[in-house]
């Protein structure tokens, strides 16, 4: 993985615990999610195991109990997210990296199992599995900070079967930090050489990372 996304991953890390002088003694929490088998898909996403693999060593390195998991069905999406849920405390620095295919559809991130059958776009949210959705739970739990790192801005097999255009994914949330793995509206067209996942500049990561401070809960 290039040195510019393990700065950025720091940098978060850091700009996350900086506001709250409680956060170094918090628990940390992290689901790091590599989908790169898609039956659907020509190749294999080669980059993404070592990506995950990067960034879990970074979390380790930070103090994150990380959860790594690889090419999961939809099923194995739901069963990692629960446990993923259960475990976070009031309190808690919860942070989910995603790699693997994405699509935007009626303003939402679809992050998709391995096993999603998308043939039109009601199928999205039908398959995928909702961003804006699970950093909302992230906050019912009670996580006082919630970080979302999505690698999925390449072009994949599924949104050409009903959209002309391949949309690049948002970024809009005013209740947690994300990060994106491309210029804002940019598409990977193949997969990248290792290393891959990164900002391209110093300007990209001020655009598409956004941080605001969780509501306080009773």
């Amino acid at each position: 993985m290039r040195a510019a996304m393990i700065s950025l991953l720091t940098g978060l890390l850091a700009l996350s615990t900086a506001p709250a002088s409680h956060a170094a003694d918090a628990a940390k929490l992290a689901l790091v999610i590599g989908n790169a088998r898609y039956p659907d898909n020509e190749f294999v996403l080669n980059d993404v195991a070592n990506d995950a693999q990067d960034v879990t060593e970074e979390l380790k390195r930070d103090g994150f109990v990380v959860d790594r998991q690889s090419t999961l069905t939809a099923d194995g999406m739901r069963q990692v997210l629960d446990r993923f849920y259960a475990r976070i405390e009031r309190g808690a620095v919860a942070l989910i990296f995603f790699d693997g295919f994405a699509i935007q559809s009626n303003r939402q991130t679809y992050l998709l199992p391995v096993d999603a059958q998308i043939w039109t776009e009601p199928d999205v949210a039908r398959d995928g599995f909702s961003l804006d959705s699970i950093l909302a739970e992230m906050n019912t739990r009670g996580a006082a900070i919630k970080i979302a790192l999505i690698d999925a801005s390449r072009r994949n097999p599924f949104e050409r079967r009903f959209r002309a255009i391949r949309r690049a994914l948002r970024r809009r949330s005013r209740r947690a930090i994300r990060s994106c793995s491309t210029p804002p509206r940019s598409v990977r067209s193949r997969p990248a050489a290792r290393p891959s996942t990164a900002c391209s500049s110093p300007n990209c990561c001020a655009r598409c990372v956004r941080r605001t401070s969780a509501p306080s809960r009773p």
